[in-house]
């Protein structure tokens, strides 16, 4: 799913690897925080734990979904969002 603007998203299909997306969208401030997941860091409102063990998740600006973040991506979220000031555990 890719979100257009605000309240503005829609589903579309890539035939590019989430890995080729990555390198791409990496120069354009997106990070990837999950296997199947990329985002733009200008986005990221903060971080929370899901309440499930240790899983943590994203909470995103213009979108009420919650964006899981995998324990292998969550240092370097972390590192990421301290040096912007966004709230995190």
């Amino acid at each position: 799913m890719i979100c257009l603007e605000e309240g503005q998203y829609i589903a579309y299909q890539l035939r590019e690897s989430i890995s080729d997306l990555e390198k791409i969208l990496g120069l354009y401030d997106f990070l990837r925080v999950h296997q199947s997941y990329l985002v733009s860091v200008r986005q990221i409102e903060e971080l929370t734990t899901s309440g499930i063990g240790s899983t943590y998740e994203l909470h995103l600006k213009h979108y009420s979904g919650k964006i899981p973040v995998s324990r292998g991506r969550y240092r370097e979220l972390c590192q990421y969002l301290s040096k912007q000031q966004i709230p995190f555990l």
